[in-house]
Order: structure tokens, then sequence, then C-alpha cells
């Protein structure tokens, strides 16, 4: 069986890409939103880059016919500049809209503790740090110690009908006691929770 908080979140890159910065090491104590790993893609990095350059280029050149506008204010050329202007403020924005989202896709990849709790993963920095991962990978595992604890076991199939045979006779949830391999002489109290009926291979 295993012992665990009930209260545990996994952390997992959103993405592909390379650790840059491991914020924790294994046991810390975190806070909250607090960070703990900072990763980077270069695809992203390149998108960002492709963008400003876009912003810049097309910003130049409605400044140029802005320019136009005042230098040569005659009539048949006027509402044919008016029109390029009006379109090239539409790419701006459009171009800005998208750096916001590739701005938004890159703080998506500092990764913050979802809850207060100690940080779990052995060889931590070792194991992450200026390492590439991929998307879905978990990182690591951040616990609240401070609150309930829960067991979880393996029985077998020819054991578990003695439990479900008492958890069935029991009105007001099953007493159970149990004991650390650790320390044999002290036994501790707890509630049967659930019974997965269906069989796991192990």
């Amino acid at each position: 069986g295993q012992v665990q908080p009930v209260r545990r979140q996994q952390i997992y890159a959103p993405a592909d890409g390379l650790v840059t910065k491991v914020a924790v090491t294994n046991a810390k104590q975190v806070a909250e939103n607090e960070e703990l790993i900072v990763l980077r893609n270069q695809e992203l990095d390149l998108e960002e880059q492709r963008i400003r350059g876009e912003i810049a280029t097309t910003s130049s050149r409605l400044a140029s016919v802005r320019a136009a506008r005042v230098d040569r204010p005659a009539a048949t050329t006027a509402g044919q500049l008016a029109a390029e202007e009006e379109e090239l403020k539409q790419v701006v924005s459009s171009l800005n809209r998208q750096l916001e989202i590739i701005n938004r896709r890159a703080a998506e990849l500092t990764l913050r503790s979802p809850i207060a709790g100690q940080v779990v993963r052995w060889d931590l920095i070792r194991s992450l740090e200026a390492r590439p991962v991929r998307q879905g990978q978990l990182l690591m595992q951040v616990i609240d110690t401070h609150g309930p604890w829960q067991i979880e076991l393996r029985i077998p199939d020819r054991s578990v009908r003695h439990v479900l045979a008492a958890q069935g006779a029991s009105t007001e949830g099953l007493d159970v006691r149990f004991l650390f391999r650790m320390s044999p002489s002290v036994s501790y109290g707890g509630k049967l929770g659930t019974v997965n009926l269906a069989t796991d291979l192990d």
C-alpha cells in the first residue's frame, strides 16, 4: 500500500520545451502560485520574433503613408492613401493580437504551484535543469502534508471478499487498523473509504 496526502497535484509540462530554470528542490515547502519551473519553447520564440518583425515593418510603412497624406493632400491620391492607411492599421492590430496570444502561451511555460504544500521529486534539479521535456510529461508533485492523508491498498482478489463482507455488515463505515513496517509496534486507526470493484492487472 501507499500512504499519500489527499490533497496532491501533479505538475505536467504544458508543451514541448527546454527547462531553463528549476526554482525549487525536493521537499521544499512552497506557497500557492509560487514559481516552480520555467520552460522555453523555441518555436514560440521564433514566432514571436517573426511577428515583432512584421509589426515593425508594417508600422514603418504606416508612418510613411501618413507622412505622404500630409505632403500630398491632392484629392487624386488622398482616398488611395487613406484606404492604404486603414488597411495597414488593421494589419498592425491583427499582429498585436497574435503577439498577445504568443505572450500568453509563453507565460504558461512558467509553472506555478496550484496549492500550498511540499515539492516531491528526488534529484529534481539534476534530472530536469537544462533538459528537454515533452508535453504531458510529469515533472513533479506538490502535496499538502498538513491536510488529511489516505492509504491506497492493492488487495489480491482472493482476499478482498473478506473486506467486502465486513463493509457490507457495517452500517456506520468500516473501522480499520493499520501499522507501518518501519514501526510495527504502533498501530493507527482509520475508516474504509471506497473499494474498487474492478480488477486491475498488477
